[in-house]
């Protein structure tokens, strides 16, 4: 395995992308691959939604790239659009370097939970918006548009999770203000695929904006597949299941995400 660590950003030594690439050999067939975007309500990052979904992905045959993005840990002035052009930089530089890393680049997908969730969710909606084309490495128009997007019980919607949404855009805006940072409002023919999963009892971000961002889909012809699961805790990653809640199911969303992959 291939697995280096590059700085995506010159006046942050924190948001770096780690690669997780197979030792291919010279003749193998270019492979997908994935970005995958760890949560943290753009505070900080949760790790465990990083490393081991990249391993997944890559025990799968998919190899797999963890962005550590600019937040309000790493960066107290962060804010919108600064994650959305790190995600556009390290699109960028995995489809730059798709020689090196064996594979397609017209192949790249997106992962994202929660807050990354919503970070995913802006690289497949908001990719062509001049702000983020302004500030990010110079590249051709759609270059950073990701082939799909996997949205793990995302923040989708200003309801969804206020807190996120104030470290994005700040705090003390009006309500509707808040509007031109939700992904589901925004939803148009440029829009790419989507896979979305979710838990209906999610106690800290509210199922309704996956089912929000998914009617916007049906509504503009986005092939979507969606998967809503009875029960789970926010956060869950990859779960591996306690005494008390049954998440064996939960955990099939990763078999159903990398078979949805290989069918795009």
């Amino acid at each position: 395995m291939l697995n280096e660590v590059i700085n995506l950003r010159k006046d942050n030594p924190e948001v770096t992308l780690t690669t997780y690439v197979a030792s291919d050999g010279a003749n193998a067939k270019p492979r997908r691959a994935i970005l995958v975007l760890p949560g943290g309500a753009y505070e900080m990052l949760a790790h465990h939604e990083g490393e081991k979904i990249a391993l997944n992905y890559l025990a799968a045959g998919i190899n797999a790239f963890v962005l550590n993005y600019s937040t309000k840990g790493n960066n107290k002035s962060m804010k919108y659009p600064m994650p959305q052009v790190d995600v556009a930089n390290a699109m960028k530089y995995i489809k730059d370097n798709a020689g090196k890393y064996n594979i397609d680049p017209e192949k790249v997908f997106v992962i994202g939970f929660s807050a990354g969730g919503h970070l995913a969710a802006t690289a497949g909606v908001f990719w062509h918006r001049e702000e983020i084309y302004k500030d990010a490495e110079p590249m051709q128009f759609g270059y950073n548009k990701p082939c799909g997007m996997i949205l793990s019980y995302p923040v989708i919607n200003y309801n969804s999770h206020k807190g996120s949404f104030h470290n994005l855009a700040g705090e003390g805006l009006e309500e509707n203000e808040y509007n031109y940072y939700s992904p589901d409002l925004y939803v148009d023919d440029k829009t790419c695929p989507a896979f979305i999963w979710h838990t209906s009892d999610d106690p800290a971000v509210n199922v309704q904006g996956s089912l929000s961002i998914a009617n916007k889909l049906k509504d503009n012809n986005i092939p979507f597949e969606m998967h809503i699961y009875p029960h789970g805790n926010h956060g869950l990653g990859l779960p591996d299941g306690n005494a008390s809640v049954k998440l064996d199911n939960v955990a099939t969303w990763m078999k159903h995400s990398v078979e949805w992959i290989k069918s795009i």
